[in-house]
């Protein structure tokens, strides 16, 4: 087998389904090969766009994204694309031709150092001078690109390696001694930053009544800290069930927090000490250390010159067909840049990615459908909704049925103080669960499980046809909610 096949050959052991890449003379013999692949190569028109493409699909997938490109002016134009995903810790295994081994570092035709460019860009570069070093570190690629933080790995394969022959095997491991990667936060450092906010004089300000707000509210209570949330409206996490939220401004009220709901703010201005002092209507001041203004997201599009190219936008961000395509040709717009009625949240925008690669791979997709979008509010406890809102159900309560699941008694079975653990399911009149809301320091493995039951719309024959791990959540969640599914 040639090195190029050998290439190939790993690509496909590591479950390589799509390559991005723009062909050359030094990857000719690469190209060759995947040509009896089952690997789909995407062809872009520059390398850079063959990384940012590679970039993109691994966002939206969470496997690594595959560029290949050739030498010399080809390799070097994936420069930026590289450094975009090391910052972004995006895995990318990036695969570029280069000029014979003989001749390398003599000038020669198209040759560039790009394991010594990309060394501060890259966790790892190789340059391969032995085809039989081939399937090696294509697998330490592989596991060095994934593995820790993510990032991209750099492979520089000469043109006599690839042409090379030798008995081709793949490793099932990898034996890298040096490479330790860390996947727990630091304590000292971590120690540090809770001293630094504990010795703060004043307490911390946080104006805005949104998920952002009253997140990090919560860590900086939980953290000892004097907390006060300023809201111009009558109450906090709008979208989110009254009830719950109720609960969760009332904890956070025992633990030392502030509200200010219904604020005029006038100014805010940094005082001679160093710290700020908010001001409003009706005698509102307060002093703080910091100030974190959590006042909504709006799209940021500042330099993009839309409407110089064509691209219509409104208030709300980039406006999209069904398809996500822009008023511009070829243009897609993804994420919170763009007008939507669906939650702007990480996981919408990589299930909108998949989509637009999906759709430029087969133009006969359909529009795009949204399934019901679960929502997960990191305070303490965290709460969770999907589907129906539980306001929404409670006001048409002749369109829905509203139940309201208590279930600390379950979470004490499973060795878990929480007593006030709560659910509240919304089913339509044919008894198909519509909406959930969760109350629970397990919310979020709660909802995904409420999620799923909403998107295959699984009843009680479907439930009760499945064996769950015993003692589990899910085990509890479905023993807990079983007997509303036969409820007239």
């Amino acid at each position: 087998m040639t090195g190029a096949q050998a290439i190939v050959a790993s690509l496909e052991a590591e479950g390589v389904e799509y390559v991005f890449g723009y062909p050359g003379g030094n990857v000719l013999g690469i190209y060759d090969a995947l040509y009896d692949s089952s690997i789909q190569h995407v062809l872009v028109r520059h390398e850079q766009a063959a990384v940012h493409a590679a970039d993109g699909y691994a966002r939206s997938s969470g496997r690594p994204g595959i560029v290949l490109v050739t030498s010399g002016p080809g390799a070097t134009n994936t420069v930026t694309g590289i450094a975009t995903a090391f910052m972004d810790s995006i895995p990318l295994v990036v695969i570029t031709g280069q000029v014979e081994t003989g001749i390398i570092g003599t000038d020669a035709f198209q040759e560039a150092d790009i394991t010594g460019i990309t060394l501060p860009i890259t966790k790892h570069s190789y340059l391969v001078k032995d085809v039989r070093d081939l399937p090696r570190v294509i697998k330490e690629a592989f596991y060095i690109a994934t593995t820790g933080r993510p990032g991209p790995v750099l492979i520089d394969v000469p043109c006599d390696v690839q042409a090379a022959t030798f008995d081709f095997w793949y490793p099932l491991t990898v034996n890298l001694p040096s490479y330790k990667p860390t996947l727990r936060g630091n304590k000292r450092q971590i120690t540090a930053a809770a001293a630094l906010i504990a010795r703060a004089k004043r307490p911390v300000l946080y104006v805005g009544g949104g998920i952002i707000a009253m997140e990090f509210a919560s860590i900086c209570l939980g953290l000892g800290r004097q907390v006060d949330v300023v809201t111009h409206g009558d109450r906090v996490l709008r979208d989110y069930p009254s009830d719950y939220v109720a609960r969760i401004v009332e904890k956070m009220k025992a633990q030392g927090a502030n509200f200010v709901f219904n604020a005029k703010i006038e100014s805010l201005e940094q005082t001679a000490g160093g710290s700020y002092m908010l001001k409003g209507a009706d005698g509102l001041a307060i002093e703080s250390d910091y100030v974190l203004a959590a006042v909504g997201r709006s799209a940021n599009v500042d330099g993009l010159n839309l409407e110089g190219i064509g691209v219509e936008f409104s208030g709300r961000g980039i406006k999209v067909d069904s398809h996500l395509r822009t008023a511009v040709k070829n243009i897609y717009a993804s994420g919170d840049v763009i007008d939507k009625d669906v939650p702007k949240l990480t996981p919408t925008a990589e299930f909108e990615s998949n989509y637009i690669a999906m759709d430029i791979l087969n133009p006969l997709n359909g529009a795009i459908h949204y399934p019901p979008v679960p929502n997960l509010v990191f305070t303490l406890p965290r709460i969770a909704q999907v589907g129906v809102g539980i306001d929404e159900a409670k006001a048409a309560p002749g369109t829905y049925r509203v139940e309201e699941v208590p279930f600390g008694e379950t979470m004490a079975w499973l060795n878990k103080a929480e007593r006030d653990a709560h659910m509240t399911l919304v089913f339509d009149k044919r008894n198909h669960l519509v909406g959930a809301a969760v109350y629970s320091d397990d919310a979020g493995s709660y909802i995904d499980m409420l999620t799923i039951i909403i998107n295959q719309k699984l009843g009680a024959k479907e439930l009760g046809g499945m064996i769950f791990s015993f003692p589990t959540p899910t085990y509890g969640l479905i023993a807990t909610i079983m007997p509303l599914f036969l409820k007239k």
